[in-house]
């Protein structure tokens, strides 16, 4: 797989924690990963957004105009703001501003063929911002080369597939091929 093969995501920023951090007017400290397609750290237009964005969690999906920046704290080192909502779904949620994003899969996968980018070492320490043609997603390290999936696309009735092939956006190569634990809900 060449990297001009992999979905490009533009705003997403997969949001792990999230505390109020001033009430008036309402601004949020997120802890989370931006996803993106070159290199899985974001780019300017996940780093400073204001407009409509979608919030998506695994129970709902919410439209709200956002304000989010990407700002460092002091023994935190660099967390969102979000400005715009009083309030914010449970943790963890998706924001992009693609109003047709949906979760196509949410469940067990396991890695076959790896590449040796992903540390299996330490179970839910790690999550990946991985991808293919069609569909992005974030992945949870878990013990025994299994990852918990959460992937998203605007393609309707998009499915993940077994052994599709895996593209690290992170580490910019491809990670793996992966099959579908039978017992995951899928979307």
């Amino acid at each position: 797989m060449e990297q001009e093969e992999v979905i490009n995501p533009g705003l997403a920023i997969w949001i792990t924690e999230c505390n109020l951090y001033k009430v008036l007017p309402s601004v949020w400290k997120a802890d989370g990963i931006a996803i993106d397609a070159y290199h899985g750290f974001g780019d300017n237009e996940t780093r400073y957004f204001d407009g409509e964005a979608v919030l998506l969690s695994l129970e709902n999906k919410i439209i709200q105009r956002l304000s989010i920046s990407n700002t460092h704290f002091s023994r935190e080192e660099f967390q969102w703001l979000i400005q715009g909502t009083e309030h914010l779904p449970q943790t963890p949620f998706l924001i992009t501003f693609h109003p047709k994003m949906q979760i196509i899969f949410d469940g067990l996968v396991e890695i076959k063929d790896d590449q040796k980018v992903i540390d299996f070492s330490e179970p839910d320490a790690c999550i990946y911002p991985v991808g293919t043609k069609y569909w992005f997603a974030v992945m949870t390290v878990k013990a025994n080369n299994r990852a918990y999936l959460t992937a998203f696309s605007t393609y309707k009735n998009l499915k993940v597939s077994d052994n599709e092939e895996i593209w690290s956006f992170e580490w910019d190569c491809l990670v793996s091929r992966i099959e579908i634990d039978q017992n995951v809900l899928i979307k």
